[in-house]
């Protein structure tokens, strides 16, 4: 019986110095920890050059020293408890010299002589994690350049649109004109005319000319021309509203008065607020004529409105407000600024939508409802183009108010797109 123990006690003593030679040789990083307060017990060579330290350095420390973020080691703990093992779990620890780096822990709970213990390999997975982060930034990085591509081959789009439509209104409003110039003439003549029949019949038949049907003749001529008078006068200053919208200038840095700006974009988007939307205009007295690109202005306004009165279902109000407001914007280009406010009373815009509202390709219209370039438009020629601010404020159900703030004394030259520069170098 004693040879029997003997030999059993050499079994198990060989098997142990295996066990330890592979343990030793193992490339993964193995330790050993008591499971009441984290006392290394037992490391391999792997896991003491992980955390840059020696053997005899790393015995008998405790495993919380190791963990970046003790949150993550609770989390280990109570997997541990629940289920026994803890698989794949990614983390940080830290090293000795300080720097963190990222393993994958795969642990499970024992006993050795009745003592609870942890059992556990680590995997480093630094160099994945780094290239991940990486990749992802290069994403970010791809998805930002292709989003403002975007942005700036619909701003060239846009302009040439812009110009397009300068070109036809300017042809229209010549022959508009024409016409016109011949009514305002012959409206002169009809006032003349009837002015001299008036004195003629006075002095010709003195007693006729208190009939009433003279005197009704006589006053349906003059009441003929003032219509016709107020009409030319209209249509001549739609057709000047028009053309002052469509500028061709918008390369040209320039001082302009935004409330035209915005009264030639009213006359614009009539069609679409007639009849329906209430405009309510606050123009700010002390408003000055401002260095800016009228013609890329007119877009942001034009865009703004239209969403505004697409906002509102059915009948609704729509508030333009002007301010003159001292200060510096964020990028750093004026101590005044004017501010333009557009308020609606529309569906409002949900908070999850709002965060958005300016990225390329966003829309909170329906399927095959404009393209969702607008607003990202109006940032690039806002923030980029003018070194101005947009902001928007927004509730269910209330409506939306976007405010354009624009410094007063804007000196930058425009923002150009690239596709736009190459254009115009090709036209050139």
């Amino acid at each position: 019986m004693a040879s029997d123990t003997r030999a059993d006690d050499l079994r198990d003593r060989i098997a142990a110095q295996h066990l330890h030679a592979i343990i030793e040789a193992s490339p993964i990083p193995l330790v050993i920890t008591r499971a009441n307060g984290g006392e290394i017990l037992f490391a391999n060579q792997e896991l003491a050059s992980l955390v840059g330290l020696s053997l005899d350095q790393l015995i008998g420390r405790v495993s919380p020293d190791f963990y970046r973020d003790q949150a993550d080691r609770q989390r280990l703990l109570t997997m541990l408890r629940e289920d026994g093992v803890a698989q794949g779990m990614e983390l940080q620890i830290v090293r000795s010299d300080g720097t963190p780096l990222w393993v994958s822990f795969t642990m499970v709970t024992s006993a050795i002589d009745g003592e609870g213990v942890i059992i556990g390999g680590l995997y480093n997975i630094d160099d994945r994690k780094h290239a991940e982060q990486a990749l992802q930034e290069a994403m970010s990085k791809l998805e930002k350049a292709h989003a403002e591509r975007e942005a700036s081959r619909a701003q060239l789009v846009q302009s040439e649109k812009m110009a397009a439509l300068g070109s036809m209104v300017a042809g229209i409003a010549h022959e508009i004109n024409t016409p016109i110039g011949a009514i305002n003439s012959t409206k002169d003549t009809l006032a003349l005319a009837t002015k001299k029949l008036r004195a003629n019949l006075d002095k010709a038949f003195p007693e006729h000319v208190e009939d009433r049907r003279i005197k009704s003749a006589l006053a349906a001529l003059e009441d003929a021309y003032r219509v016709i008078e107020s009409a030319a006068t209209r249509v001549a200053q739609i057709v000047r509203r028009l053309r002052s919208f469509a500028r061709l200038d918008e390369a040209q840095l320039k001082k302009a008065n935004l409330h035209e700006g915005i009264e030639d974009t009213l006359v614009l988007t009539h069609h679409q607020t007639k009849n329906r939307i209430e405009i309510v205009k606050r123009f700010g007295a002390d408003v000055p004529e401002i260095n800016c690109f009228p013609g890329q202005l007119n877009q942001v306004f034009l865009n703004m409105i239209v969403n505004a009165s697409q906002a509102i279902d059915g009948k609704g109000t729509i508030t333009i407000e002007t301010a003159l407001v001292p200060g510096t914007s964020s990028a750093g280009s004026s101590s005044e600024r004017v501010h333009v406010r557009i308020s609606d009373t529309g569906s409002g815009i949900a908070p999850d939508k709002l965060e958005r509202i300016f990225d390329p390709g966003f829309t909170t219209k329906g399927v095959g409802v404009g393209t969702g370039l607008g607003l990202s438009i109006c940032y690039q020629i806002v923030h980029d183009a003018h070194k101005g601010e947009i902001f928007v404020h927004s509730e269910l159900g209330v409506g939306t108010t976007f405010t354009i703030a624009i410094p007063t004394d804007l000196k930058e030259p425009a923002f150009v797109p690239r596709e736009q520069a190459e254009q115009t170098e090709r036209n050139e």
